[in-house]
């Protein structure tokens, strides 16, 4: 599996460019150098923290924290970018019910009642199965909220501080 490396830094550059600013720009707006700009935008330093922060909160756009936590922690999925996904809202949308109808057709299929302990082969397959059925409809689930989040112009990090704060209130957080 690749670390994602490089991916970060084509959507920073990406990115950038879509806001029409220039790397000295960009550097003096976020308070470093143009040149740790350039070294990160040609993945000679990976993408720092507060440039994806800036542009979750500037514009609303957490395409770029989305591939940095990917790159940085080595787990979940990057971005959805493949030639075989259609980024359009009704397309995402279609495509994350599938995918979450999947999860839970698995859902209704596993037993997980057992001691992990005493479970059959073929049933720690089944739960397998689910793990990544499961893991494919959390990744569409989250672009899907940031598509619509961008195409409807909702605030994607009012949204997470409204979730992690029902969560608080149930208390599932701390």
């Amino acid at each position: 599996m690749t670390n994602g490396r490089g991916r970060t830094s084509k959507r920073l550059r990406e990115a950038r460019k879509a806001k029409g600013q220039t790397q000295l720009q960009l550097s003096l707006d976020t308070y470093q150098s143009r040149e740790s700009v350039t070294k990160q935008e040609n993945e000679e330093f990976r993408v720092q923290p507060h440039l994806t922060k800036y542009f979750t909160e500037e514009y609303n756009d957490p395409r770029v924290a989305m591939e940095a936590a990917y790159e940085y922690t080595g787990w979940g999925s990057p971005w959805l970018d493949g030639a075989a996904f259609d980024e359009h809202r009704a397309s995402v949308l279609l495509q994350t019910k599938r995918e979450v109808q999947e999860a839970l057709d698995k859902i209704d299929d596993v037993n997980v009642a057992k001691n992990p302990n005493t479970i059959a082969e073929y049933e720690r397959s089944e739960i397998r199965d689910l793990l990544v059925e499961s893991a494919e409809a959390m990744t569409f689930i989250k672009q899907e909220i940031a598509i619509m989040c961008k195409d409807y112009r909702f605030d994607w990090m009012e949204l997470w501080d409204e979730v992690n704060n029902r969560l608080k209130s149930r208390q599932y957080i701390k």
